[in-house]
C-alpha cells in the first residue's frame, strides 16, 4: 500500500528536513538515510504478518525535496506500506493517512496539499490534523473496548463446556453468574438418575448460553456506538462481579475490576468522540 503528499511549504529545505524529521520519530519511525531521499523505516517484515496495530506494520517513508521557484521547497513525500499477511481495513488506512495529513501540518499553515485526505489545494491546520489523528485513537479504543464483551461471553461459555466435561480449568474473565448455574446443574444432576441428569444438564447449559449471548449482544451495540449497551454491560458485569466477593474468590474480583476498566476506556472514548468530530477537516 502507498500513500503519497505532495506539498509545498515557505521553509528551507534544511528546516523542512528537521520538522519532517522530528515528526516521523515522534511517531516511531527511525531515520536510515538523509540522502539524496530522506528515509525513514518502522515496523518489521514480522509485524506486517502478524502484527494487530498498523504501527507494527513494516513501513518506509521517503521524502524528496526541491527547491521551489517562488522562494521555500517543495517537498514530495511517499509512505509505502507492507500488507503482507493483513486484512486492510478503511479505519486502518485511514490512520496512515492522518498520519501523513498530519506530517503535512507540522510545515506550518503554509503547506499546500497536493493530494490527499483534506483535498486539492486546501491549507489543514495543526488543530485539523491532530484532530483527525485523534479520532482514528478514539476509534480504536472504543472498539477495544467493545470487544471486551466478546471475550467475557467466550470464556464463559467455555467455562461451561470445561465444567460440563469434569475439567477444573476456569478462565478468571468469565462471568460468574454461569459458573454458579454450571454448578447448580452439577449438583443436581449428581442426584437424579442419569436420563434426569442429562436434561438438567442441557438446560443448564442453555441457560449460561443464554446469558453469555447477552454479552455477545452488548458487544455488537457497543461496536455500533450505542452508549447505553456499554453501561448496562457494565453495570451487569459489575453485579456478577460482586459474586465473587460472597465466595471470596478474589483473583476472579480483581480480573472483574481490570475488565471493568477496559469497558469504561471504551465508553469514555465514545464520550468522546463527538468533540473530536468537531474539529475533523471537511466538517
Amino acid at each position: 500500500m502507498q500513500i503519497t503528499r505532495s506539498v509545498a511549504t515557505s521553509h528551507d529545505e534544511a528546516v523542512a528536513r528537521r520538522i519532517i524529521g522530528a515528526y516521523l520519530e515522534g511517531a516511531g519511525f527511525r531515520l536510515v538515510s538523509e540522502a539524496p531521499v530522506l528515509v525513514y523505516e518502522r515496523g518489521s517484515a514480522t509485524g506486517s504478518m502478524f502484527g494487530f496495530s498498523p504501527k507494527k506494520w513494516q513501513a518506509r517513508a521517503s521524502i524528496q525535496f526541491t527547491p521551489s521557484p517562488e522562494a521555500g521547497t517543495n517537498v514530495f513525500a511517499v509512505l509505502d506500506v507492507n500488507t503482507t499477511g493483513q486484512w486492510v481495513t478503511k479505519r486502518e488506512r485511514g490512520m496512515l493517512e492522518s498520519e501523513m495529513d498530519g506530517l503535512v501540518a507540522a510545515l506550518g499553515d503554509t503547506a499546500v496539499v497536493g493530494e490527499g485526505a483534506f483535498g486539492e489545494g486546501q491549507r489543514p491546520t495543526l488543530q485539523q490534523a491532530a484532530a483527525a489523528q485523534e479520532q482514528h485513537r478514539l476509534e480504536r479504543q472504543c472498539k477495544s473496548g467493545a470487544n471486551w464483551f466478546y471475550w467475557i461471553a467466550g470464556l464463559s461459555v467455555i467455562n461451561t463446556l470445561v465444567g460440563l466435561f469434569g475439567g477444573r480449568i476456569t478462565f478468571l474473565i468469565g462471568l460468574g453468574i454461569t459458573q454458579l448455574v454450571d454448578g447448580i446443574t452439577q449438583a443436581v444432576a449428581a442426584s437424579v438418575p442419569q436420563d434426569i441428569a442429562l436434561v438438567v444438564k442441557i438446560v443448564g447449559f442453555v441457560v449460561s448460553l443464554g446469558m453469555a449471548v447477552l454479552f455477545v449482544v452488548f458487544g455488537i451495540l457497543a461496536n455500533q456506538r450505542r452508549k447505553w449497551a456499554f453501561i448496562v454491560g457494565m453495570v451487569v458485569y459489575g453485579l456478577d462481579g460482586l459474586l465473587f466477593i460472597w465466595v471470596q474468590d478474589w483473583w476472579s474480583f480483581g480480573f472483574h475490576l481490570l475488565v471493568l476498566y477496559a469497558l469504561y476506556a471504551g465508553l469514555r472514548a465514545l464520550n468522546q468522540l463527538a468533540e473530536v468530530a468537531r474539529l475533523k477537516p471537511g466538517e
